[in-house]
Protein backbone atom coordinates (compact mmCIF):
# COMPACT_ATOMS: atom_id res chain seq x y z
CA UNK A 1 0.00 0.00 0.00
CA UNK A 2 1.24 3.25 -0.62
CA UNK A 3 2.19 5.78 1.98
CA UNK A 4 -1.75 8.23 0.84
CA UNK A 5 -3.33 4.50 1.17
CA UNK A 6 -2.25 3.85 4.64
CA UNK A 7 -3.04 7.00 6.51
CA UNK A 8 -5.93 7.59 9.00
CA UNK A 9 -7.86 9.60 11.58
CA UNK A 10 -7.44 7.33 14.59
CA UNK A 11 -10.52 6.84 16.92
CA UNK A 12 -10.81 3.67 19.33
CA UNK A 13 -9.59 0.66 17.47
CA UNK A 14 -11.32 1.97 14.33
CA UNK A 15 -9.71 4.03 11.71
CA UNK A 16 -10.65 6.74 9.06
CA UNK A 17 -8.99 5.15 6.36
CA UNK A 18 -9.91 7.17 3.58
CA UNK A 19 -12.21 9.49 1.44
CA UNK A 20 -13.21 7.58 -1.73
CA UNK A 21 -14.86 9.92 -4.36
CA UNK A 22 -16.86 8.48 -6.94
CA UNK A 23 -16.54 10.09 -10.18
CA UNK A 24 -18.07 7.75 -12.83
CA UNK A 25 -21.85 6.72 -13.11
CA UNK A 26 -23.79 5.21 -16.06
CA UNK A 27 -24.20 8.61 -17.95
CA UNK A 28 -22.05 12.08 -17.73
CA UNK A 29 -24.00 14.35 -15.89
CA UNK A 30 -25.57 17.48 -17.92
CA UNK A 31 -22.51 20.14 -16.18
CA UNK A 32 -19.74 17.09 -17.08
CA UNK A 33 -21.03 16.85 -20.97
CA UNK A 34 -20.75 20.83 -21.28
CA UNK A 35 -17.22 20.72 -20.04
CA UNK A 36 -15.62 17.87 -21.36
CA UNK A 37 -13.81 17.43 -18.14
CA UNK A 38 -14.13 16.11 -14.99
CA UNK A 39 -16.48 18.15 -12.50
CA UNK A 40 -13.39 17.68 -9.53
CA UNK A 41 -11.40 19.56 -11.65
CA UNK A 42 -13.36 22.98 -12.52
CA UNK A 43 -13.15 26.08 -10.29
CA UNK A 44 -15.58 26.63 -7.62
CA UNK A 45 -13.63 29.63 -6.22
CA UNK A 46 -11.05 31.92 -7.75
CA UNK A 47 -8.24 29.25 -6.72
CA UNK A 48 -9.79 26.43 -5.09
CA UNK A 49 -10.86 23.37 -7.79
CA UNK A 50 -13.65 20.72 -6.11
CA UNK A 51 -11.05 18.79 -5.42
CA UNK A 52 -8.82 21.17 -4.19
CA UNK A 53 -12.00 22.04 -1.72
CA UNK A 54 -12.79 18.30 -0.62
CA UNK A 55 -9.08 18.05 0.62
CA UNK A 56 -9.59 21.13 2.52
CA UNK A 57 -12.64 19.44 4.21
CA UNK A 58 -11.02 15.94 5.24
CA UNK A 59 -7.82 18.67 6.84
CA UNK A 60 -10.84 19.06 9.29
CA UNK A 61 -10.62 15.34 10.17
CA UNK A 62 -6.85 15.53 10.84
CA UNK A 63 -5.80 13.79 14.22
CA UNK A 64 -3.82 15.27 16.24
CA UNK A 65 0.11 14.76 15.37
CA UNK A 66 -1.66 12.33 11.86
CA UNK A 67 -2.12 13.14 8.50
CA UNK A 68 -5.22 13.74 7.24
CA UNK A 69 -7.09 11.07 5.42
CA UNK A 70 -5.92 10.75 1.68
CA UNK A 71 -8.67 11.05 -1.05
CA UNK A 72 -8.63 8.25 -3.64
CA UNK A 73 -10.25 9.39 -6.83
CA UNK A 74 -12.03 6.41 -8.52
CA UNK A 75 -13.71 6.81 -12.14
CA UNK A 76 -15.11 4.80 -14.68
CA UNK A 77 -15.21 4.97 -18.57
CA UNK A 78 -18.01 6.87 -18.81
CA UNK A 79 -17.04 10.33 -17.65
CA UNK A 80 -13.20 12.09 -18.29
CA UNK A 81 -10.80 11.56 -16.33
CA UNK A 82 -10.20 13.76 -13.50
CA UNK A 83 -6.40 15.04 -12.81
CA UNK A 84 -4.27 16.65 -9.80
CA UNK A 85 -4.62 19.83 -11.81
CA UNK A 86 -5.56 22.77 -9.22
CA UNK A 87 -4.24 20.51 -6.09
CA UNK A 88 -0.21 20.52 -7.14
CA UNK A 89 1.84 17.64 -6.54
CA UNK A 90 0.62 15.88 -3.43
CA UNK A 91 0.55 12.38 -2.06
CA UNK A 92 -3.02 13.13 -0.87
CA UNK A 93 -4.67 12.34 -3.49
CA UNK A 94 -4.64 9.34 -5.88
CA UNK A 95 -6.76 9.38 -9.13
CA UNK A 96 -7.69 5.22 -10.22
CA UNK A 97 -9.90 3.79 -12.86
CA UNK A 98 -12.22 1.12 -11.72
CA UNK A 99 -10.20 -2.56 -11.62
CA UNK A 100 -12.84 -3.85 -13.31
CA UNK A 101 -15.71 -2.36 -15.71
CA UNK A 102 -19.64 -2.81 -14.75
CA UNK A 103 -19.51 -3.61 -11.32
CA UNK A 104 -21.66 -0.98 -9.92
CA UNK A 105 -20.70 1.82 -6.86
CA UNK A 106 -20.55 -0.86 -4.18
CA UNK A 107 -18.33 -3.60 -6.36
CA UNK A 108 -16.35 -0.62 -7.17
CA UNK A 109 -15.94 0.12 -3.80
CA UNK A 110 -15.62 -3.68 -2.55
CA UNK A 111 -12.54 -3.73 -4.93
CA UNK A 112 -11.00 -0.65 -3.97
CA UNK A 113 -10.95 -1.56 0.24
CA UNK A 114 -9.70 -4.87 -0.32
CA UNK A 115 -6.77 -4.29 1.21
CA UNK A 116 -8.30 -2.37 4.54
CA UNK A 117 -9.11 -4.18 7.59
CA UNK A 118 -12.79 -5.23 8.45
CA UNK A 119 -12.67 -2.66 11.01
CA UNK A 120 -11.63 0.40 8.68
CA UNK A 121 -14.33 2.86 8.00
CA UNK A 122 -14.14 4.81 4.65
CA UNK A 123 -15.62 7.82 3.49
CA UNK A 124 -17.71 7.83 0.48
CA UNK A 125 -19.06 10.69 -1.64
CA UNK A 126 -20.49 11.54 -4.71
CA UNK A 127 -17.33 13.75 -6.10
CA UNK A 128 -19.45 16.19 -7.85
CA UNK A 129 -20.46 17.10 -4.35
CA UNK A 130 -19.72 21.03 -2.89
CA UNK A 131 -19.29 19.92 0.84
CA UNK A 132 -19.78 23.12 3.04
CA UNK A 133 -19.80 21.42 6.38
CA UNK A 134 -17.35 19.84 8.99
CA UNK A 135 -17.61 16.28 9.20
CA UNK A 136 -16.18 15.71 12.33
CA UNK A 137 -19.95 15.29 14.15
CA UNK A 138 -20.75 12.41 11.63
CA UNK A 139 -17.39 10.43 11.90
CA UNK A 140 -17.40 11.03 15.68
CA UNK A 141 -21.23 9.47 15.86
CA UNK A 142 -20.59 6.57 13.42
CA UNK A 143 -17.55 5.75 15.35
CA UNK A 144 -18.71 5.77 19.19
CA UNK A 145 -21.98 4.04 18.07
CA UNK A 146 -20.69 1.04 16.15
CA UNK A 147 -22.10 1.49 13.01
CA UNK A 148 -21.28 -0.37 9.71
CA UNK A 149 -22.94 2.48 7.75
CA UNK A 150 -23.66 6.20 8.85
CA UNK A 151 -26.07 8.01 5.89
CA UNK A 152 -25.84 11.76 5.77
CA UNK A 153 -28.37 13.54 4.80
CA UNK A 154 -29.26 17.62 4.66
CA UNK A 155 -31.12 19.62 7.13
CA UNK A 156 -34.05 19.29 4.33
CA UNK A 157 -33.98 15.98 4.01
CA UNK A 158 -32.47 15.70 0.64
CA UNK A 159 -29.26 13.30 0.25
CA UNK A 160 -25.95 14.20 0.73
CA UNK A 161 -24.33 11.87 -1.25
CA UNK A 162 -21.92 10.80 1.61
CA UNK A 163 -21.76 7.64 3.53
CA UNK A 164 -19.20 6.59 6.75
CA UNK A 165 -18.39 2.61 5.84
CA UNK A 166 -17.40 -0.11 8.08
CA UNK A 167 -14.68 -2.16 5.17
CA UNK A 168 -16.12 -5.43 6.65
CA UNK A 169 -19.86 -4.59 5.38
CA UNK A 170 -18.46 -4.21 1.79
CA UNK A 171 -17.78 -7.81 1.66
CA UNK A 172 -22.12 -7.78 0.90
CA UNK A 173 -20.90 -6.57 -2.38
CA UNK A 174 -20.17 -9.58 -4.99
CA UNK A 175 -16.96 -10.44 -5.97
CA UNK A 176 -17.95 -10.15 -9.59
CA UNK A 177 -21.04 -8.26 -11.41
CA UNK A 178 -22.76 -5.17 -10.53
CA UNK A 179 -24.27 -4.25 -7.39
CA UNK A 180 -25.44 -0.01 -6.36
CA UNK A 181 -25.18 1.64 -3.48
CA UNK A 182 -28.15 3.54 -2.39
CA UNK A 183 -30.69 1.22 -3.09
CA UNK A 184 -29.14 -2.50 -3.69
CA UNK A 185 -26.30 -2.64 -1.19
CA UNK A 186 -27.88 -0.70 1.24
CA UNK A 187 -31.17 -2.56 1.29
CA UNK A 188 -29.01 -5.98 1.57
CA UNK A 189 -27.42 -4.23 4.85
CA UNK A 190 -30.31 -3.74 6.44
CA UNK A 191 -31.78 -7.24 5.50
CA UNK A 192 -28.60 -8.76 6.92
CA UNK A 193 -29.22 -6.88 10.21
CA UNK A 194 -26.22 -4.30 9.84
CA UNK A 195 -26.26 -0.88 11.90
CA UNK A 196 -27.45 1.85 9.13
CA UNK A 197 -27.37 5.50 11.14
CA UNK A 198 -28.88 8.22 9.47
CA UNK A 199 -27.06 11.52 10.20
CA UNK A 200 -28.64 15.06 9.54
CA UNK A 201 -26.18 17.61 8.45
CA UNK A 202 -25.71 21.42 10.31
CA UNK A 203 -26.89 24.02 8.24
CA UNK A 204 -24.08 23.97 5.78
CA UNK A 205 -24.78 21.21 3.60
CA UNK A 206 -23.73 19.28 0.81
CA UNK A 207 -25.04 20.89 -2.79
CA UNK A 208 -24.69 18.62 -6.08
CA UNK A 209 -22.92 19.14 -9.06
CA UNK A 210 -24.30 18.16 -11.71
CA UNK A 211 -26.21 21.17 -14.05
CA UNK A 212 -24.46 25.14 -14.42
CA UNK A 213 -27.33 26.37 -12.27
CA UNK A 214 -26.17 23.64 -9.88
CA UNK A 215 -22.58 24.42 -10.05
CA UNK A 216 -23.21 28.79 -9.85
CA UNK A 217 -25.75 28.49 -6.75
CA UNK A 218 -22.53 26.21 -4.94
CA UNK A 219 -19.92 28.57 -5.63
CA UNK A 220 -22.25 31.73 -4.90
CA UNK A 221 -22.89 29.88 -1.22
CA UNK A 222 -19.09 29.56 -0.91
CA UNK A 223 -18.38 33.48 -2.11
CA UNK A 224 -21.65 34.39 0.46
CA UNK A 225 -23.51 36.08 -2.04
CA UNK A 226 -27.08 35.27 -3.38
CA UNK A 227 -27.28 32.35 -6.03
CA UNK A 228 -27.90 33.36 -10.06
CA UNK A 229 -31.17 34.65 -10.40
CA UNK A 230 -32.89 34.24 -14.06
CA UNK A 231 -34.99 37.47 -13.32
CA UNK A 232 -32.16 39.93 -12.58
CA UNK A 233 -30.81 39.91 -16.24
CA UNK A 234 -32.73 40.87 -19.11
CA UNK A 235 -31.15 40.17 -22.84
CA UNK A 236 -32.80 42.98 -25.68
CA UNK A 237 -31.88 41.53 -28.20
CA UNK A 238 -28.74 41.19 -29.95
CA UNK A 239 -27.96 44.47 -27.84
CA UNK A 240 -26.32 45.27 -24.14
CA UNK A 241 -28.11 43.46 -21.39
CA UNK A 242 -29.80 44.72 -17.90
CA UNK A 243 -27.51 43.58 -14.72
CA UNK A 244 -28.22 44.45 -11.19
CA UNK A 245 -25.72 45.57 -8.65
CA UNK A 246 -23.61 42.93 -6.68
CA UNK A 247 -24.01 38.94 -6.87
CA UNK A 248 -21.71 36.29 -7.82
CA UNK A 249 -18.56 37.16 -9.83
CA UNK A 250 -15.55 34.78 -9.34
CA UNK A 251 -12.65 35.91 -11.47
CA UNK A 252 -9.47 33.83 -11.78
CA UNK A 253 -6.64 36.28 -11.34
CA UNK A 254 -5.43 33.81 -14.25
CA UNK A 255 -7.55 34.64 -16.30
CA UNK A 256 -7.71 37.38 -18.94
CA UNK A 257 -10.94 39.69 -19.44
CA UNK A 258 -10.92 42.56 -21.13
CA UNK A 259 -11.66 46.04 -19.37
CA UNK A 260 -14.82 46.63 -20.93
CA UNK A 261 -16.19 43.17 -20.92
CA UNK A 262 -18.97 42.52 -18.04
CA UNK A 263 -19.10 39.23 -16.26
CA UNK A 264 -21.70 39.07 -13.93
CA UNK A 265 -23.29 35.67 -11.90
CA UNK A 266 -20.52 33.92 -13.87
CA UNK A 267 -17.24 32.15 -12.97
CA UNK A 268 -14.53 32.72 -14.94
CA UNK A 269 -11.83 30.19 -14.62
CA UNK A 270 -7.76 30.56 -14.64
CA UNK A 271 -6.61 30.40 -18.39
CA UNK A 272 -9.66 31.92 -19.99
CA UNK A 273 -10.14 34.79 -21.63
CA UNK A 274 -12.92 37.09 -22.32
CA UNK A 275 -12.73 39.88 -25.24
CA UNK A 276 -13.60 43.47 -25.50
CA UNK A 277 -16.98 43.94 -25.28
CA UNK A 278 -18.12 40.98 -24.60
CA UNK A 279 -20.56 40.00 -21.96
CA UNK A 280 -20.97 36.88 -19.94
CA UNK A 281 -23.89 35.99 -17.58
CA UNK A 282 -25.28 33.53 -15.54
CA UNK A 283 -22.29 31.12 -16.98
CA UNK A 284 -19.35 29.12 -16.61
CA UNK A 285 -16.03 29.75 -18.56
CA UNK A 286 -13.88 26.66 -18.17
CA UNK A 287 -9.93 27.13 -18.03
CA UNK A 288 -8.51 27.44 -21.53
CA UNK A 289 -12.03 28.63 -23.07
CA UNK A 290 -11.91 31.64 -24.83
CA UNK A 291 -15.25 34.48 -24.86
CA UNK A 292 -14.90 36.34 -28.13
CA UNK A 293 -14.48 40.06 -28.57
CA UNK A 294 -18.39 41.27 -28.87
CA UNK A 295 -20.05 37.75 -27.86
CA UNK A 296 -23.06 37.80 -25.30
CA UNK A 297 -22.75 34.43 -23.42
CA UNK A 298 -25.87 33.80 -21.07
CA UNK A 299 -27.22 31.01 -19.19
CA UNK A 300 -24.40 28.95 -20.68
CA UNK A 301 -20.94 27.17 -19.91
CA UNK A 302 -17.67 28.11 -22.20
CA UNK A 303 -15.06 24.95 -22.63
CA UNK A 304 -12.26 24.96 -25.38
CA UNK A 305 -14.63 22.69 -27.51
CA UNK A 306 -17.13 25.69 -27.74
CA UNK A 307 -20.71 27.24 -25.83
CA UNK A 308 -23.38 25.28 -24.73
CA UNK A 309 -26.42 26.47 -23.80
CA UNK A 310 -28.62 24.60 -20.79
CA UNK A 311 -30.16 21.61 -22.41
CA UNK A 312 -27.41 20.78 -25.07
CA UNK A 313 -27.75 23.70 -27.53
CA UNK A 314 -24.87 25.42 -28.73
CA UNK A 315 -23.91 28.73 -30.52
CA UNK A 316 -23.17 29.17 -33.68
CA UNK A 317 -22.06 32.75 -34.01
CA UNK A 318 -20.12 34.71 -31.51
CA UNK A 319 -23.45 36.89 -30.60
CA UNK A 320 -25.03 34.43 -29.01
CA UNK A 321 -27.74 33.58 -31.58
CA UNK A 322 -28.62 29.75 -32.03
Amino acid sequence: MTRAETSSVENGSKTLCACILLAGGLRPSELTAAVGRSVLNLYLTQDRTTLGLWLDRLEGLRAPGCEPPPARVIYDESAPAPTRAGVGSTDRVSIEKEKRQYRGPAGALRDACETYAEADVILVADAARCLLGDLRPMLNDHLQRGADVTVASNQDGTPAGLYLVRCGALALAPKSGFMDFKEQFLSKAMREGMTILAHRLGERSSLPLRTRGQFLAASARLAGVAAPDAGGIVVRGDEALEIGEGGLRVVSPEAEVAEDAVVAESVVMPGALVGAGAVVARSIVCPGARVEAGAHVVDAVVSESGVRLDGGASFSDRKGRR
